[in-house]
């Protein structure tokens, strides 16, 4: 694992946070994996792409390296999740799938 060679102090933010803001920046990176609200404003005030857990699965599921419907099922009971986005980024699961199924068959 790599560290920043400087770590930012952000208001707000734990340690942890405030690393991955940090080294993000440090290496110029696209975005930044970071799901609490404050982070994600944190990052965005530095010009940061912030992507939280879902919009990863979100985007491996797109690409059909996963199945978001199996891996949401697996999640951590006290994983805090806006069920209004869950239920969103499900149906989009299920219209890829139902496009994917409609594409393979030639229709």
């Amino acid at each position: 694992m790599r560290t920043p060679s400087k770590v930012e102090p952000i208001a707000r933010l734990d340690p942890g946070e405030e690393a991955a803001i940090s080294l993000a920046r440090e290496v110029r990176a696209d975005a930044v994996l970071i799901d609490d609200r404050a982070g994600r404003v944190a990052a965005a005030e530095r010009g940061l792409t912030a992507i939280g857990l879902l919009g990863i699965l979100d985007r491996a599921d797109e690409r059909c390296l996963l199945d978001f419907e199996r891996v949401h099922a697996e999640l951590p009971v006290d994983y805090r999740i806006d069920p209004a986005l869950v239920k969103a980024m499900l149906e989009r699961s299920r219209l890829r799938k139902l496009r994917r199924r409609g594409s393979d068959s030639g229709e």
